[in-house]
Formats: C-alpha cells, structure tokens, sequence
C-alpha cells in the first residue's frame, strides 16, 4: 500500500470515529472529512462542485425536504391512527399497505418516525410486534419507484454519468412489487400464522 492509501485508510477510520463520538453532529464530521481531503488535495474542486451538482443528490435533498414538510402535517399522524386495530392480522396488514405505499414517495425515515408514536401508544399490540413489519414495509416499499429509496437515486445517477438516459419514475416497479409481495408473505407467514 502506498503512502496514499493509509492516508485515505486514515481519514476513512477517523471519520467512522467521527461519527461514532459526535453522533449529534454528522454534518460536521463529514464537513471536516471534506475539508481534509480538500486541504490535501484528494478532492479537486471540481469534483466537490461536480457532487453539489449531481442531480440523484439533490433529488435526494429534494425529497429529504419534501418529507420532513410532509411529516409536520397532521396528514399522516391521522392515517396512521386509523391503522391500528383490535385485530392483529387486520393492523398488520393495514401497517404493510400503508407504509409500502408510503414508502414508494416518501422517504423512509420518515414514514417510519411518523408510525411509531402510534405503534407505541397502541392499546391492543405490543410495540415490539409492530415495529419488525414497519422496518421491512418501509425497506420494501421504498424499492418501488425511483424516488423510493436513495440507492436507487444513486443508481440513477450513475447511469445519467455513463452518458445513459435516465431511468423512468416506475422502472423499480415490477422487481420491487416481487419483492413486497414475497416480503409480505414471509412476515405473514411467520408472525400472523403462528
């Protein structure tokens, strides 16, 4: 390895650390990641431009904003409060749709932090029968659409930078619906069946 790479190696280390010690303040620590790899010429100027510029990133941004607006409303709360019922078969399955289907256009994290005050205040369930099925409907739904999950922003990306036409809003649609439906099987199968 060169010089180089146990530097890159370093930085790499101490911003995982970074993280890990100032979980309060990411944005710093990878702002101070940023401005190392700047001073030591690793990062050109160009590409921290190039990045601020990438269109998947600031969709992502976009979408980041949208949702956090979204989430201040009253909109969601009250769906999510006519999800919970006394039956459980009857709250997971309106649990799954709701957070699928959420998770399509909005972004996960979200959809998820909206749910789980009224997961947590539930009368009928335990919490910790509902939250397992919120994680993967949120995971599952957000392979949906473009938009769904910022992974498949980044794809997207990628593509738009091989000189490749973008991919359409619903081109995750029919693998992503393979996964919801086999998703939402096996949760069925091994927490309402039993």
């Amino acid at each position: 390895m060169t010089i180089q790479s146990y530097f890159v190696l370093s930085v790499f280390i101490g911003t995982i650390i970074g993280l890990i010690k100032f979980q309060q303040r990411p944005a710093l620590v990878f702002g101070f990641t940023l401005l190392i790899l700047f001073v030591s010429n690793m990062v050109t100027t160009e590409q921290v431009l190039q990045s601020f510029s990438n269109q998947g990133v600031v969709t992502l941004i976009l979408l980041l904003v949208c949702s956090l607006a979204l989430e201040k409303t009253r909109f969601l709360r009250v769906v999510a409060t006519k999800v919970i019922h006394k039956s459980y078969a009857k709250t997971f399955i309106h649990l799954f749709s709701f957070t699928v289907l959420s998770s399509a256009f909005l972004n996960n994290t979200a959809v998820v932090s909206t749910m789980l005050a009224p997961i947590r205040n539930n009368p009928y369930h335990a919490a910790s029968k509902l939250l397992l099925p919120l994680s993967y409907a949120a995971i599952l739904g957000g392979t949906l659409t473009l938009v769904g999950t910022s992974t498949n922003l980044i794809v997207n990306s990628l593509v738009l930078g091989r000189g490749l036409p973008s991919l359409s809003f619903f081109d995750f649609t029919l693998v992503g619906a393979s996964l919801v439906i086999g998703g939402g099987y096996l949760l069925c199968h091994f927490l309402i069946l039993p």
